[in-house]
């Protein structure tokens, strides 16, 4: 299996730059019960599952660090309010990037990316720019934001419609177990 670390490792700088954010996200997301580290650290093991090894072998290191920066900050928004989070986020890492260790241009990828986990009718992921070549990343081809975004999105949904499930079980559990026979 190719991991998502392994494409990664194939640019030390962005590596070692994105080990170092990855330690900090747990401050960084500490006030988050919920969605914090530890949910983050879920959706980048899903997202190593869920991308089959031929596309993982076609992404640049510069797609894999921006994808997982934006795993882990696609949240931080609820720091400041739970309503309307997605957007939040964006802001604030925009806002922030230095905080979070992202020069301006490596942010507004990162942000994008990270707000293409809000629904289609907010923020739909044709409006993400296709094709946004950033200096300090790609130095070979240009990064596909609306690919990165959808892989964010979709894997949100999944989660979603999962733990929907999950609850919903839960929920006739609760209800069957307290009928008498």
């Amino acid at each position: 299996m190719v991991g998502l670390a392994k494409v990664l490792a194939k640019d030390t700088v962005l590596a070692n730059r994105w080990y170092v954010a990855k330690a900090k996200a747990r401050v960084w997301l500490r006030s988050l019960a919920k969605n914090g580290f530890d949910h983050s650290e879920s959706i980048e093991r899903y997202l190593d599952r869920l991308i089959v090894d031929n596309v993982k072998k076609n992404m640049s290191p510069a797609e894999v660090f921006v994808l997982l920066y934006a795993t882990y900050l696609h949240d931080i928004g609820k720091t400041v309010n739970e309503k309307g989070h997605e957007l939040l986020s964006r802001n604030k890492i925009l806002k922030e990037h230095e905080k979070f260790g992202l020069n301006n241009f490596e942010a507004i990828a990162v942000a994008e990316v990270a707000y293409a986990h809000a629904d289609e009718k907010e923020k739909p992921i044709k409006s993400l720019d296709c094709e946004c070549g950033i200096d300090s990343l790609s130095r070979d081809r240009v990064l596909d934001l609306q690919f990165l975004g959808a892989l964010l999105r979709m894997l949100m949904k999944s989660i979603t419609h999962l733990q929907e499930q999950s609850d919903s079980g839960q929920e006739k559990i609760r209800s069957t177990s307290h009928q008498v026979y």
